[in-house]
């Protein structure tokens, strides 16, 4: 079904959620509709990819048969456009550190790195000017601000 133009009544859902979805979608939308199906005390969480990190720009210009041509990682105005929508938000920043761990996956002791690279992540991710350089953020946000969701767009 269409994210933009949901088929649902009317504060349907307690909850809606996503696993990078929002990324491809026009985000106001996207927005209006979940509002517009949410319960007045309901909740949207979505896991999605940040588009700051320079190095994991510069491996989704090397990979672009990789990707569609509507993503478009999220920035720090999108996460802002998102929040605006809903009366309460939070954002949870991962996926710094842990990054370097990739090309030995497949090793022996990697759970050990990842532990070790978590640890780093949960120290530096606490920093604002860092945050930004997150590759993946979760989204919390809860009660949609009433009257948006008729608004047009």
């Amino acid at each position: 079904m269409n994210a933009e133009q949901l088929e649902f009544p009317d504060n349907h859902f307690d909850i809606v959620c996503g696993n990078s979805i929002l990324h491809h979608l026009n985000l106001e939308n996207t927005c209006h509709e979940l509002i517009r199906v949410l319960k007045p005390e309901g909740r949207a969480v979505f896991r999605e990819p940040l588009g700051h990190n320079w190095l994991i720009n510069l491996y989704r210009k090397l990979t672009p048969e990789m990707r569609t041509e509507d993503e478009h990682p999220l920035l720090a105005s999108d996460l802002e456009t998102v929040a605006g929508y809903f009366h309460e938000a939070r954002i949870h920043y991962y996926a710094f550190c842990t990054l370097m761990a990739v090309p030995f996956r497949a090793l022996l002791g990697f759970k050990g790195l990842l532990t070790v690279l978590e640890f780093f992540d949960r120290i530096l991710l606490r920093l604002p000017f860092i945050k930004r350089q997150a590759w993946m953020v979760v989204i919390q946000l809860d009660r949609p601000v009433s009257g948006i969701a008729n608004k047009t767009v």
